[in-house]
């Protein structure tokens, strides 16, 4: 099979995977031709500080903005760079574990400030909560807020059009997903609604 074939090939598995997480009868598990495809692991920057708010719920307003892609259990996310405070290895902190969440995997400190640290792959895909979770490298502090997101990678940032992105409906199931783009291959993250779940759990 020629090269590009195999790139075509992986284009409909992925299409078709961002197509199924927007429904509400498919869990988010990302299948292994995904997850063998997924981005590349690199030193991640630290997002410059802004103070705009971070993006809103599902619309095509959302897509106004740049997204940082991460990777979480074979998944690629994209947390909106505006909802970033900063990207931290976890080799550099120092954790403690002490949680008061089912999602948190423990906790560090940041000046003042006590932060759990969020099991991504745990919070978003309680149906694959019996797997053994995926090796946490990085951290991604949320701005303003007493959580960071773990994540096995970090690559580069991206705009995408509003045009390009497959919103997710008002009633979807999955309120932390905002919708999907397929190029890049990453599902875009609704930080209200996520912070919402943080909460409840």
């Amino acid at each position: 099979m020629t090269v590009g074939a195999d790139q075509r090939d992986t284009s409909l598995v992925m299409g078709a995977y961002f197509d199924a997480l927007l429904r509400e009868d498919v869990p988010c598990a990302a299948p292994e031709s995904v997850a063998e495809n997924a981005i590349v692991n690199v030193p991640p920057g630290a997002p410059s500080s802004r103070s705009s708010p971070p993006l809103t719920a599902a619309s095509p307003a959302a897509a106004a903005g740049s997204y940082q892609m991460i990777r979480v259990s074979g998944m690629t996310l994209g947390v909106p760079t505006a909802a970033i405070d900063n990207i931290v290895a976890l080799d550099s902190i120092t954790v403690t574990a002490i949680t008061a969440s089912d999602c948190s995997s423990g906790c560090y400190t940041e000046g003042a400030t006590r932060i759990a640290i969020v099991d991504t792959a745990r919070l978003l895909l309680p149906d694959q909560a019996t797997r053994p979770s995926p090796q946490t490298r990085f951290l991604v502090r949320l701005k303003n807020q007493p959580w960071a997101l773990g994540c096995e990678a970090v690559d580069a940032t991206f705009t995408p059009a509003p045009d390009a992105v497959n919103w997710r409906g008002t009633h979807g199931k999955r309120l932390w997903l905002a919708g999907t783009v397929r190029d890049p291959g990453c599902a875009l993250l609704d930080i209200p609604e996520l912070l919402k779940l943080l909460v409840a759990s």
